[in-house]
Order: structure tokens, then sequence, then C-alpha cells
């Protein structure tokens, strides 16, 4: 019973792996990892040895763990693109915001004031004639 489980469960893992892939079209490795780590913390042999493989394809278990995968996999995406934007908007945003307006020589002061020097000349030559 017990080696029996293990390949039931081992299978179920391949199968809901496999079906995500394709509906999803994950190629990424860091996709796969997450939807590897999610499998192998929701589908172990302790909680899957109630029911065999035959109950598996049967009684709907199939799509209640793709379903519970995807939801899960949809949740982590969206909080780390969530914490990715609250990390740039606290840490890199005020650094790069500086870098291109810093008085001496940062990069965007240096084209407004060529710019503003460039538009006062023809400005000023407007005016002589």
């Amino acid at each position: 019973m017990y080696g029996n489980a293990v390949i039931c469960v081992e299978y179920m893992k391949y199968d809901i792996k496999k079906e995500l892939m394709d509906k999803l079209n994950i190629i990424n490795e860091t996709d796969i990892t997450i939807i590897t780590n999610i499998i192998n913390k929701r589908i172990t042999y302790i909680n899957m040895s109630s029911f065999s493989l035959e109950e598996y394809f049967t009684f709907e278990k199939r799509d209640d763990l793709i379903l519970t995968t995807y939801i899960e996999y949809r949740t982590l995406k969206t909080l780390r693109k969530h914490r990715a934007f609250k990390i740039f908007n606290k840490y890199l945003k005020p650094r790069i915001i500086h870098r291109l307006y810093k008085y001496p020589n940062g990069l965007r002061f240096n084209k407004i004031k060529n710019n503003y020097e460039l538009f006062h000349s023809k400005l000023i030559m407007h005016n002589q004639f």
C-alpha cells in the first residue's frame, strides 16, 4: 500500500505540473520552480494516500488539485509583482530621480540645461533681427 501510494502521488505531481505548464505556456524557470514548490507542498503521500489513482481521475480530484494550484500560482505571481513595485518605488525610484536631476552633472539636468541654452540663444538671435 505504501509503495503504491508513493507512485500514485508522484504521478499526480507530474500530471498536474504538465497540465499547468501546457495550459499556461510556462517556459520561465522561476515560474516552473514556483509551480513545483506549490505542488510539492500540497501533494504529499500522507494527505493523498486516502484515494487511489483511479479515484484521482474518476472523482475529479485532479481538477480540484489543478484549480487550487493555479489559484495559488496566480496569487504568488501577483504578490511577487506587487512586492517588486513596492521595492522599486521605495528604494530605486528616489535614487534614479536623484541621479537624473542632481545639480552639477545629473543626466536629465544636463539635457534640460542644454535645451534651455539652445532655446535661449535662438530667442536672443530672433530678437536681434
